[in-house]
């Protein structure tokens, strides 16, 4: 489950990082500091839920 809602907020970081073509927004910092935060956020929870995995695994 939350390596699923980590990947969800990677996607979503990067989406606004660019931002994608589908979101009508010019380049702003507030903006790419926003997807930088939201993909960091969805980055550890999917390193957090493996290496917890892999704990419990071994």
């Amino acid at each position: 489950v939350a390596t699923v809602a980590g990947a969800l907020l990677v996607m979503v970081g990067f989406s606004l990082i660019g931002p994608a073509p589908f979101i009508p927004q010019k380049t702003m910092i507030w903006l790419t500091i926003v997807g930088l935060v939201i993909h960091g956020l969805g980055m550890s929870a999917q390193l957090v839920a493996s290496f917890s995995d892999a704990l419990n695994t071994s």
